[in-house]
């Protein structure tokens, strides 16, 4: 199960980096779509289920 950690700690990394990505564009745009952050929140969450 010691692969299983490494593999969960690249995809959480991932996740944070793509999160950071779109989170940065938003912030290029001057304004967060709410829908669209929750809309990832939950793609985000399903990743980790």
């Amino acid at each position: 199960m010691e692969g299983m950690g490494k593999m969960n700690k690249m995809l959480m990394a991932a996740a944070g980096f793509g999160a950071g990505i779109a989170a940065a564009q938003m912030a290029k745009n001057g304004f967060a779509d709410r829908r669209q952050m929750r809309n990832m929140a939950k793609r985000v969450r399903k990743a980790f289920r």
